[in-house]
């Protein structure tokens, strides 16, 4: 299973489903299920502009699962159409992709794992964990929680 490291509030917006499109500046090759990993950095603004807790939210751990379903190049118009699934503030895209996201998934507990770099393997004890299995569908358990409106008040 890969993982991608993400700074909050974004790890937390994207399981919650509220964030739809992660923005990078490289084009993945990965498709399909990918973990996100909340990274040990927070951006406090960005908590505040998102009515988000910064001191509630897990930091150094997987939060949950997404998969990745394709890739985004913006244009100006695209990019502002597109402001309330990417949820950057910014006026202009720059060299950003898009990568589009679907089917998140929150987990109850998050499952602390150190992040690295760009797109990364699960340690396997992590993985195991996620009890992810069935050609890399994650099973159903309750280590997930399916409740948007809990997952709304982190």
């Amino acid at each position: 299973m890969k993982a991608l490291t993400v700074k909050q509030p974004w790890a937390d917006l994207i399981v919650q489903g509220r964030k739809t499109i992660e923005l990078r500046e490289w084009r993945p090759k990965h498709r399909g299920l990918l973990a996100i990993q909340a990274g040990l950095e927070v951006s406090t603004d960005d908590c505040r502009e998102h009515n988000l807790d910064c001191d509630r939210l897990p930091k150094g751990a997987i939060v949950g699962t997404v998969e990745v379903a394709g890739v985004i190049e913006f244009d100006q118009d695209l990019w502002d159409e597109l402001r309330d699934q990417h949820l950057c503030s910014d006026r202009e895209p720059g060299e950003r992709l898009g990568w589009r996201l679907r089917n998140p998934r929150r987990l109850q507990q998050p499952v602390p794992c150190r992040g690295w770099p760009g797109k990364y393997d699960v340690p396997e004890d992590v993985a195991a964990q996620l009890r992810w299995a069935d050609g890399g569908r994650v099973t159903e358990s309750p280590i997930f929680s399916d409740n948007k409106e809990e997952a709304n008040q982190q």
